[in-house]
């Protein structure tokens, strides 16, 4: 694994789980009203950053803020986080979303606990 991953608070562009990219995710449950700089999007708040982390310091960062490396649940909610991404930085590149295999290689799970 890559020393150092770009979070999103939200996920990762080409729908993968990567070993080292430039990008971490968060995504907060539940809200009406996002924080300014973060984005609303299907009842969620979203925020992506460009900072060079682990998936599990990612994870923590998110964890911080209360919410969590994203999940991605449709695909619609793939290509508006996608988008998000290009936005902040004007390509597609690889960043970390939730989904780990830690509990048991080979089965994935998402870190919110969503299925």
């Amino acid at each position: 694994m890559a020393a150092g991953l770009v979070f999103t608070l939200l996920l990762g562009l080409s729908f993968g789980l990567w070993d080292g990219a430039d990008a971490v995710q968060l995504r907060v449950a539940n809200c009406d009203k996002c924080t300014p700089g973060w984005t609303w999007y299907g009842g969620q708040c979203f925020l992506f950053m460009k900072v060079k982390k682990s998936w599990s310091e990612a994870e923590k960062f998110c964890l911080s803020l209360d919410g969590h490396l994203a999940s991605i649940r449709s695909t619609n909610e793939y290509n508006f986080i996608r988008q998000l991404v290009y936005e902040a930085t004007g390509k597609h590149t690889q960043t970390w979303v939730g989904g780990h295999d830690s509990p048991e290689e080979g089965f994935w799970f998402w870190s919110d606990g969503s299925k």
